[in-house]
């Protein structure tokens, strides 16, 4: 899967979201990323889209490595 974060793309091995989490958790070959999606009902909403499109922008959240 895909993820974009500002100007790069990135090839996700593993996505992590826990209920009720507004974090989300990508592992890249540059290590684990933390996206802060702002509320909870965000990241369930990007967790199925990667889910379903492979693919999803994050450029608008804040997140760190």
């Amino acid at each position: 899967m895909r993820v974009k974060f500002g100007n790069s793309i990135y090839l996700c091995t593993k996505v992590s979201h826990t209920p009720n989490s507004k974090i989300l958790l990508f592992t890249t070959s540059n290590g684990v990323y933390s996206v802060d999606m702002k509320n909870s009902i965000n990241s369930l909403s990007y967790y199925y889209e990667i889910l379903t499109e492979g693919y999803c922008d994050l450029s608008e959240y804040e997140y760190s490595n």
